[in-house]
């Protein structure tokens, strides 16, 4: 059923939230959820995000059944020409719907650029920080972006982290204090029991919204199993895009799959032993927190995101790279796997929705 997200209770407060186009990353499923979840309580939410027609044309796994208030930009095939037009469009919108709304929340660091960029400063406009604004460039024609975002949480603006790892290097980073509010998983991951199961050939999953970019370590993860002989293994891959990479020079087996919702991502998993990330510039990395909510046993790299989860039992917490393998051959021993299972599980309980809006709507003030 289609969420209409303009027919509400009246009298309540009107909260708009500002995306900048849709994807299925783990920003978006948490700010889409977040819109959901107000809607239910009775508020007056409106969702916006730039795209041309031909985009909006798109089915985006995660945002269907949910009511998205498009605004037209044109269709651009250069990249950095078409952030550009994200940018001024939604500067023109914020400017224009500023009075309308009680509350803005904004979900990039393109966004947040946006209303700096028309001198928009206001108690009412919350930037909900997902990413480290120190992102990796892909390549020289990203360094711009990098760089200037770096200095945008020097700006005036409420800034919401949605990481206490986040947090904590923003803090040590620009010497202030953020507020900080939990991520959270959906409750099919919450519920669900991982079964730990003895094999001869061990199945080893990763997944990812896209594995094209460098920082998701996909060519180290292959260069590192290619490595291993003292285990029998076969590798999948849960990607929400095409892999660009040529898989098929490796000599252990690898399947590519999707996996459009929640649901389908947990029965994916679950035909699995061993998930791995190797990532290392995550911010919180939902991928990760998926499969340890649901108890799997997981190695992962160092990255500010992947340290958010970690207690030392939970998981196998890779330093430095050269430990990779040998944390992923501690996998063979299935009584270890149970107890990591189980610590996996216990540890990522408290990663409810009901925390996370409660403390959005605290910090918000709503």
């Amino acid at each position: 059923m289609m969420l209409r997200l303009r027919d509400m209770k009246k009298g309540k407060m009107k909260i708009l939230f500002i995306t900048r186009t849709r994807t299925a990353r783990g920003g978006h499923i948490v700010f889409t959820n977040l819109v959901r979840e107000l809607h239910k309580e009775g508020y007056d939410v409106t969702l916006t995000t730039f795209e041309s027609k031909e985009k909006m044309k798109r089915v985006v796994p995660y945002w269907e059944n949910i009511d998205v208030n498009f605004v037209e930009i044109p269709h651009l095939e250069d990249r950095d020409s078409e952030q550009m037009a994200h940018i001024e469009a939604a500067s023109v919108y914020i400017r224009e719907n500023i009075d309308k709304f009680d509350k803005i929340i904004l979900d990039s660091w393109f966004i947040a650029m946006a209303a700096l960029r028309e001198n928009i400063f206001s108690d009412k406009i919350f930037h909900l920080v997902q990413s480290n604004s120190a992102f990796a460039p892909e390549n020289k024609g990203e360094f711009w972006k990098s760089e200037l975002f770096n200095l945008l949480p020097f700006t005036p603006m409420n800034r919401i982290i949605v990481s206490e790892s986040l947090a904590l290097h923003f803090k040590e980073k620009y010497r202030k204090d953020f507020k900080t509010m939990h991520l959270f998983l959906d409750e099919v991951y919450l519920k669900n029991e991982f079964n730990v199961k003895s094999r001869e050939i061990l199945k080893i999953v990763s997944s990812s919204a896209t594995f094209n970019l460098a920082t998701k370590g996909l060519n180290f993860l292959l260069e590192q199993l290619e490595k291993v002989k003292e285990l029998k293994f076969e590798l999948t891959l849960v990607s929400g895009d095409v892999i660009k990479k040529d898989l098929s020079v490796y000599s252990f087996p690898i399947k590519v799959v999707g996996a459009k919702n929640p649901t389908e991502m947990v029965e994916e998993l679950g035909k699995h032993d061993v998930y791995v990330n190797t990532s290392t510039k995550e911010s919180f990395c939902l991928a990760l927190a998926e499969a340890m909510a649901i108890g799997m046993p997981v190695v992962a790299l160092d990255s500010v995101g992947n340290r958010e989860y970690m207690d030392g039992e939970n998981a196998i917490f890779v330093e430095k790279e050269e430990d990779f393998i040998p944390g992923l051959l501690k996998m063979k021993d299935i009584e270890f796997r149970n107890k990591i299972s189980v610590k996996a599980k216990e540890s990522m309980r408290r990663y409810t929705l009901k925390n996370s809006v409660k403390s959005l709507k605290e910090i918000v003030g709503i």
